[in-house]
């Protein structure tokens, strides 16, 4: 007795079935990266200043201008409305300040506004519904003498604070 012998031959991987596999492999890829530029691009766009250079000339200055006049600003949010504190080096509430802040989201541009903060006895308060998530406060303000002052700090908004 003779065993039937399959007749087709076995499939061989020749030299275009492998450009083939690599040209796939690498096609992915580039579709990969396309897409995370894409998104990349669309969302943050990576400046938190405009020339970094010529606002790192004036940190030092700033940095030791903030620590002589002692005041300190917390951001908080509760019940809709974004409230600034300042207190100075002894600790009592900084009534008076010209303060302007903006508020944004940390990974977005396209959520950036100002507030419109109004003195509310030892504080400053800006009624401004937040969606949940991070946002980064940004604040100015001047001293008795005229100088600049800038600080920042990230606000946490979750479905309880709201």
């Amino acid at each position: 007795m003779h065993a039937k012998t399959s007749a087709s031959k076995p499939r061989e991987l020749t030299g275009r079935h492998v450009l083939f596999i690599a040209l796939g492999a690498f096609a992915v890829i580039l579709c990969a990266n396309i897409a995370m530029v894409i998104a990349a691009t669309h969302s943050f766009p990576g400046l938190v200043a405009k020339n970094s250079y010529v606002a790192s000339q004036d940190f030092n200055r700033n940095t030791a201008a903030m620590t002589e006049l002692g005041w300190r600003p917390e951001v908080t949010y509760a019940d809709g409305a974004v409230i600034v504190t300042v207190t100075d080096a002894a600790g009592a509430a900084v009534r008076g300040v010209d303060l302007t802040a903006q508020i944004g989201r940390p990974s977005d541009a396209a959520s950036d506004r100002a507030l419109s903060l109004s003195a509310d006895r030892d504080r400053y308060v800006a009624f401004a519904p937040l969606e949940e998530g991070v946002w980064r406060v940004a604040l100015t303000w001047s001293d008795p003498k005229g100088q600049t002052h800038q600080a920042s700090a990230k606000v946490w908004v979750s479905s309880s604070t709201n």
